[in-house]
């Protein structure tokens, strides 16, 4: 299938709410009025085909606390309250940055699996080194570790567990392909049943 990737527009962000009410939990889902305020504050990425937008990327530049593992994830649990909110009114009064954080990825589920959220991903690196940021970063759901939780396992453990390729979970396998680095895993940062609430930390530092 043929589709490109462009900024979107305001005309836009029905089609991306609808992706986003099709591809999130109820309680994961950003309003009109969030999609609105990350359109304003700094860009939407949209895929296009023939038949109108078909997935999306939300982002904008942060600065993270790389150097201290639990001032990270304290700030990661901080920064998903109110959707965001906060990286996004930081990113509209400070300068100082070191990485490009995505909020948000999501593709129709009748345009999946064939290559359209790799795509979305890569695009978030290329857009990343146009804005000369030394890295690209975002927290990940866990789906389908729910029942491997009920067989005792981890989230640590399940995890390691994907990256030595024993267990498949798709997602984290396609940021695995891409260079991201997976950990560590975030307790309660999110309500995703199939993740039992865990998020992992992606991040990539580009070449």
């Amino acid at each position: 299938m043929n589709f490109r990737i462009r900024n979107a527009m305001a005309y836009d962000l029905h089609d991306i709410r609808r992706i986003e009410k099709r591809s999130y939990p109820p309680e994961l889902q950003a309003h009109l009025s969030v999609l609105e305020y990350r359109l304003e504050t700094f860009l939407i990425r949209v895929a296009e085909t023939r038949a109108g937008i078909v997935g999306f990327y939300t982002c904008v530049p942060a600065l993270l606390e790389l150097s201290d593992e639990k001032a990270l994830i304290k700030q990661l649990i901080q920064n998903r309250k109110d959707h965001y909110r906060g990286l996004f009114d930081l990113f509209r009064s400070s300068d100082q940055f070191n990485a490009l954080y995505v909020t948000s990825t999501a593709v129709a589920s009748e345009h999946q699996g064939i290559g359209i959220g790799r795509r979305l991903v890569e695009d978030s690196l290329e857009l990343t080194r146009n804005h000369e940021l030394e890295r690209r970063a975002s927290v990940l759901r866990m789906p389908g570790y729910r029942r491997h939780d009920k067989r005792g396992i981890s989230a640590e453990e399940y995890l390691r567990l994907v990256k030595s390729g024993e267990i498949d979970n798709p997602i984290l396998r396609l940021y695995l392909e891409l260079g991201f680095a997976l950990g560590p895993t975030i307790p309660d940062y999110e309500p995703d049943r199939s993740s039992m609430n865990y998020g992992v930390f992606a991040l990539r530092k580009l070449d």
